[in-house]
C-alpha cells in the first residue's frame, strides 16, 4: 500500500539522516531529516534530531522551533525537553530553561540531572539560596557527587563572604 511505501520512504530517509548526524554532517543530516519530515510531519524523533543538529550549527531559532515541533507531538518526552531546556539555558535563557525543568521534574522528581542543571541555572541568575537548594536535591538523589559538592562549596563560600560583609 501507498501508506507503508511512505512510511518506509520516510523512516529510510530517518536512517540515512542519522548515519549523517553521527559522522557529525549536520547539514547532510538536517536534509534528510526534512525529507522524512516532508514525508511524515508527525515523526517527533525526527523533529528532535533535526533540531539538535541545527543547534550543533548553531541555528538556535530553528532548534528551538523543531523541538517544539517534536514537543507538540510528545510533550512529555523527557529527552525533547532536556534538549530544549539545555539549549535555552547555553542561550542564558534561565527562566525558560527552568521552566522547562521543572516539567521535567513534575514528571521525574527524582532526576538529579536535572535538580543539577536546575541549580545551574539559578546559580546563574544568582539566586544562590535557591541554587543550593536545588543542589541539595540532586544530593539526596545521588550522595557524594563530585560536580554538585564543588559548586556547593563554592556557593556557600560566597554566601558566607557575603555574611562577613554585614
Amino acid at each position: 500500500s501507498l501508506t507503508a511505501d511512505t512510511s518506509a520512504l520516510s523512516k529510510n530517509y530517518f536512517k540515512r539522516g542519522m548515519e549523517k548526524f553521527s559522522l557529525r554532517d549536520w547539514g547532510e543530516a538536517i536534509l534528510l531529516l526534512d525529507k522524512a519530515l516532508a514525508i511524515n510531519p508527525s515523526f517527533s524523533i525526527a523533529w528532535y534530531n533535526r533540531g539538535k543538529a541545527l543547534g550543533c550549527l548553531g541555528e538556535n531559532d530553528q532548534a528551538i522551533s523543531s523541538f517544539d515541533n517534536a514537543l507538540a507531538l510528545n510533550p512529555k518526552n523527557i529527552d525533547f525537553l532536556n534538549a530544549k531546556a539545555q539549549l535555552l539555558y547555553d542561550l542564558q535563557n534561565w527562566s525558560e530553561s527552568i521552566k522547562i525543568w521543572d516539567q521535567i521534574l513534575n514528571i521525574q522528581p527524582s532526576n538529579y540531572k536535572v535538580w543539577y542543571n536546575k541549580g545551574r541555572c539559578l546559580e546563574s541568575m544568582k539566586q544562590i539560596s535557591k541554587a543550593i537548594d536545588s543542589y541539595k536535591k540532586a544530593l539526596k538523589i545521588v550522595p557524594n557527587l563530585k560536580p554538585v559538592l564543588k559548586r556547593l562549596r563554592k556557593l556557600y563560600d560566597i554566601k558566607h563572604s557575603f555574611q562577613t560583609i554585614d
